[in-house]
């Protein structure tokens, strides 16, 4: 018998391809929302500890130019948050993208991979038929060649 041959084999190929480039991408989107994330609550510690040290700065009665300094600074940092947020929310409809992308991808796969080994099954099961048809085959030809030699020497006698 022939060796088992998936005709889809070079689809499964493709999309397997497909599915390793679009895990690819979906971490590599993953891992800048993480980035992102990260730099945001950096930020937010940052921001408490310089809040807490402008208000031991105003009751410790420090220079006015200080303290306006600190309250700039803390703008400032909010302003950033504000943009690294807005830039999250960008970032986490591309995840959502990459993530549709990965499942479709994955589900392709699977459907191929499934039908793959429904195939191979068949294939093998056909083999296992033509295995025992042969060894049938043989054996009823040993038993009648067997029967014809005792069926010759009877007659001979």
């Amino acid at each position: 018998m022939k060796q088992f041959r998936f005709s889809l084999e070079r689809m499964l190929s493709y999309r397997r391809a497909q599915a390793e480039a679009a895990e690819r991408e979906f971490a590599a989107v993953l891992s800048q929302v993480q980035k992102i994330a990260f730099e945001i609550r950096s930020l937010e510690d940052e921001r408490e500890v310089r809040a807490m040290e402008l208000l031991e700065q105003r009751l410790t009665a420090d220079t006015r130019r200080d303290v306006l300094t600190g309250h700039s600074y803390l703008q400032v940092m909010w302003m950033r948050m504000v943009r690294l947020r807005k830039e999250l929310e960008g970032w986490q409809g591309k995840l959502d993208d990459a993530r549709m992308r990965l499942e479709e991808a994955r589900k392709e796969l699977k459907a191929l991979e499934t039908l793959r080994e429904s195939k191979l099954k068949e294939y093998e099961t056909e083999k296992r038929r033509e295995e025992t048809r042969e060894a049938d085959d043989a054996a009823r030809n040993a038993f009648l060649k067997r029967v014809r030699k005792e069926g010759g020497a009877d007659a001979d006698d």
